[in-house]
């Protein structure tokens, strides 16, 4: 509006996500460093503790929206589905 230009930096997700192209967990390890160390460890978990249900993981997660909780679900019934190996 006032000819001023303002830096603003996206990471390699974005622009995988805006080309319409799949994206790895290789492609997540800069944008949320977390994110994936956490997912290379349960990938690194022998299958069969993660068979037991160890980490009590399933298809959903809860967002926080104006102070209240919500289940996300990942795929139909995802809150019902433990993840397993």
């Amino acid at each position: 509006m006032h000819k001023i230009q303002i830096g603003v930096v996206f990471d390699l997700v974005f622009f995988l996500q805006l080309a319409g192209d799949g994206i790895s967990l290789e492609d997540i390890r800069d944008a949320d460093p977390t994110l994936y160390s956490s997912c290379k460890q349960i990938l690194k978990m022998n299958p069969e503790t993660m068979d037991k249900d160890i980490l009590s993981l399933t298809f959903a997660y809860d967002v926080e929206e104006l102070g209240s909780i919500k289940i996300v679900e990942l795929c139909p019934k995802g809150k019902n589905i433990v993840v397993n190996s």
